[in-house]
């Protein structure tokens, strides 16, 4: 097993032409297959969300992010705890104004049943499933 790091993920997802990008794409098609197996921690995740949608990097729009991290989240190899729930939080990510944390709280919420967040965050009221309280 290993830990993968948020910049193989952009360079596969990137269209750039370089070593980097060849690398990276012949790793994640064995991860596709589970021919090899990697763990992408919740802050890799993050990390990568972060950059794609950096305007100074690559500015790509919210649904475009998703569209291209969600399948590499379902791959074989793709080691997660918790998959439904960062699934949840990139489906949650592509049709709200959420930051990407907010998103993970809520897909966090949703796939372990908890209903209620203590929070000062008024954003999480627009949920009718999710319940805000302050302390």
């Amino acid at each position: 097993m290993k830990l993968l790091d948020a910049n193989v993920v952009i360079r596969y997802l990137s269209d750039e032409e370089s070593d980097q990008n060849r690398r990276a794409l012949a790793l994640l098609a064995s991860l596709t297959t589970g021919n090899d197996q990697a763990m992408l921690p919740e802050c890799v995740l993050a990390e990568i969300v972060f950059v794609l949608s950096s305007r100074n990097l690559y500015g790509l729009s919210r649904q475009e992010i998703v569209k291209r991290l969600s399948p590499i989240i379902e791959f074989r190899g793709i080691q997660m705890a918790g998959k439904a729930a960062y699934t949840e939080a990139l489906r949650v990510y592509a049709s709200t104004s959420l930051d990407f944390p907010d998103c993970i709280c809520v897909g966090l919420m949703r796939t372990k049943g908890i209903r209620e967040i203590v929070s000062f965050d008024r954003d999480f009221d627009r949920f009718d499933d999710i319940v805000r309280v302050e302390p």
